[in-house]
């Protein structure tokens, strides 16, 4: 997507916010964002100054919610607020428009309403009745629901006016995110067989992953060491990363769900919560990427893709990387569409193991070498692009002078702490036998706490998984 201008329009102190979400993606997106937050005196702002940045711009984007909001005295006769006569500017210049209302459905706090708002003939009534007409029932909620939609119609707009081509990438990058979310949700991510599983979803069982907090923040947090937590979903979120992890400790794992939020631009809801410290919530950094999830042991099957004696380019990785892409068509993407947003600065690249990638082959061909170097060769360029990239392996599989080359920041994925274990266990009942749920979520917890001698497994979530399948639909004991 060419670098765009776009008029960001609405009143400020209700919506404070949202507007910091929607201006923080549209800038990552690579758009020049017009709003009032940048002029001296925004909460003043002249009216003049604010219709010329409005003629200006590429597209307009309007937010309405139950306020009317400033109304200019000068040449003003109709007293129309200096939003409304923003929206009249861009109707009267032809401006592609992008109007976002609040949902009347949605609890919105009343300081932040106008008197008698609800009332049709109030002006913000009025208002948004005549945008709601000329522009559709584009309604939004919370704050992250309305960035991931104002980049999802952006892009739509954009491809009205791109070549035949680009429609066709477009299309195919549709069909992929459409195709990763159902992959991802799989009930074959978590081991289980069709009869143990039900209907049980990615969604419904997984737990976060925690790496430990940045040393900065260590001093500042007052807790000890075994205490002192990070997200690493929202790790991801400032920086990309290496993400090592002892077998089983869940590493596929985040990656199917981190492709699976960022391809769905939302965390789904769930009714068994985590406590607030391992809440998730999907850092704007994240919204409007797009995602390619690459299992290294599939990229590996084909030796073709993995020639060389172990001194890649970013160009010799970039060209493995197409004839894979090219050869699996993984949801039918191919390169040309994932260049476009790699080149972009777009790309979530998620490269998952890199210790099943093996070390050689015959002729002296040295996949893990090629692919190491060729990640070290190519991450600064890509970095620079504005992409991000989450990489994962055992420990075993990076030596320390390969992480050095490499240049990312490490977030080791911990243990299962115990806040986490008992939401585990409650969530995959929940979903595996939702009529027995809590009887054996309650009789598994109380097992696991006589047990002292599980304490180890029940801190990895492959063996976790493992003692919650082990209670029999028959039995009310565990056979351990």
């Amino acid at each position: 997507m060419d670098k765009k201008k776009v008029y960001l329009s609405s009143t400020y102190q209700d919506l404070a916010e949202y507007r910091e979400a929607v201006r923080s993606a549209l800038r990552r997106a690579q758009c020049d964002v017009e709003c009032m937050e940048d002029y001296p005196a925004f909460d003043q702002r002249p009216t003049n100054k604010c219709l010329a940045d409005v003629a200006e711009c590429d597209y307009y984007l309007l937010i309405v919610a139950w306020r009317y909001g400033f109304q200019p005295t000068e040449n003003n006769p109709k007293k129309l607020s200096i939003t409304q006569l923003e929206y009249h500017a861009a109707v009267r210049l032809g401006k592609p428009c992008l109007v976002f209302i609040l949902d009347p459905e949605y609890a919105w706090p009343p300081p932040k309403t106008d008197p008698n708002a609800y009332a049709p003939r109030s002006k913000i009534g009025k208002f948004r009745q005549i945008v709601e007409t000329a522009h559709g029932r584009r309604f939004f909620t919370a704050k992250e629901s309305l960035s991931s939609a104002v980049l999802e119609a952006l892009r739509a707009l954009e491809y009205q006016h791109k070549p035949a081509a680009a429609l066709a990438h477009a299309e195919v990058r549709g069909h992929y995110l459409a195709w990763l979310r159902r992959s991802c949700e799989s009930v074959e991510l978590l081991g289980l067989d069709l009869k143990d599983s039900q209907n049980v979803r990615l969604g419904q069982v997984y737990v976060p992953a925690v790496t430990a907090a940045k040393a900065e923040r260590d001093a500042q947090s007052g807790k000890s060491p075994e205490e002192r937590h990070a997200l690493v979903l929202h790790r991801l979120g400032e920086e990309s990363l290496y993400l090592p992890g002892a077998p089983g400790a869940g590493k596929t794992t985040f990656c199917r769900w981190l492709a699976l939020v960022v391809a769905g631009g939302a965390i789904p809801a769930h009714p068994v919560a985590v406590t607030e410290e391992f809440r998730e919530l999907l850092p704007d950094s994240l919204r409007g990427r797009f995602p390619l999830l690459c299992q290294l042991r599939e990229w590996a099957k084909y030796e073709e893709c993995l020639h060389g004696n172990g001194h890649w380019t970013r160009a010799e990785l970039e060209d493995s990387l197409q004839a894979w892409l090219d050869k699996t068509k993984p949801g039918g993407l191919t390169w040309a569409p994932f260049c476009e947003e790699l080149q972009a600065g777009r790309a979530l690249l998620i490269l998952d193991g890199v210790d099943e990638v093996p070390e050689s082959l015959p002729a002296r061909h040295l996949p893990r070498r090629n692919l190491l170097t060729g990640l070290a060769d190519a991450f600064p360029e890509w970095l620079k692009l504005g992409n991000r990239v989450l990489l994962t392996s055992r420990p075993y599989g990076l030596r320390d002078a390969d992480r050095r080359g490499l240049g990312l920041p490490v977030a080791e994925l911990l243990e299962l702490p115990a806040a986490l274990q008992d939401t585990f266990v409650r969530r995959w009942y929940a979903a595996a036998d939702p009529p027995n749920a809590q009887e054996k979520a309650s009789g598994l917890l109380l097992h696991l706490q006589e047990r002292k001698d599980l304490a180890e497994l029940r801190r990895n979530p492959m063996l976790l998984t493992a003692l919650c399948r082990s209670l029999s639909s028959k039995m009310s004991h565990f056979q351990l």
